[in-house]
């Protein structure tokens, strides 16, 4: 009842969409009804002061969601601003805990800022963080390797030098 109301209601009013990184409309309801346009296509009608997505016009839910998306709409050029860069806090905790305390403690403080400035939108600034406490866990990690590698090298000397002694 109540989108038959915001239909008729709506039904004499003009629509533009944002397709492609073009405007495209006038268009009828009936008109947008036979278009490619998906929850996020931005949609613009009169008494408006700027473009929003066709999921806020309850007019539109009536086909927006059953249209299926252009395929061709998604390209691998669109970047990915909603996944957050991975933290690597679980990894900076091991390599504090296994490894080497100083890298891991400050891997720790890198990955804590990473889903805290995601949160606020500031994503290259997250995806800074993100890549300075791979950093520092790496460095961590492979810094241990090499205090392994030379531990056993010294026992390896150690005994070689005790065989030779006896």
């Amino acid at each position: 009842m109540i989108k038959q109301y915001l239909f008729t209601k709506f039904k004499k009013m003009s629509y533009y969409i944002y397709i492609n990184s073009q405007k495209e409309g006038p268009y009828t309801l009936e008109e947008l009804s036979g278009k490619n346009i998906n929850a996020d296509t931005l949609v613009w009608r009169e008494g408006l002061k700027e473009w929003k997505p066709a999921r806020e016009f309850p007019e539109l839910s009536n086909f927006i969601y059953t249209t299926p998306p252009d395929p061709t709409a998604t390209t691998a050029s669109t970047p990915q601003t909603s996944i957050m860069p991975k933290t690597w806090l679980v990894e900076s905790i091991l390599v504090t805990l296994f490894c080497c305390l100083p890298f891991g403690i400050v891997g720790i403080i890198e990955a804590n800022k990473v889903e805290a400035l995601f949160s606020v939108g500031q994503r290259e600034q997250a995806l800074y963080h993100s890549n300075q406490a791979k950093k520092w866990v790496t460095w961590g990690f492979f810094s241990a390797l090499i205090g392994i590698g030379l531990y056993i090298l010294f026992w390896i000397v150690i005994g070689v030098a005790a065989a030779m002694a006896s």
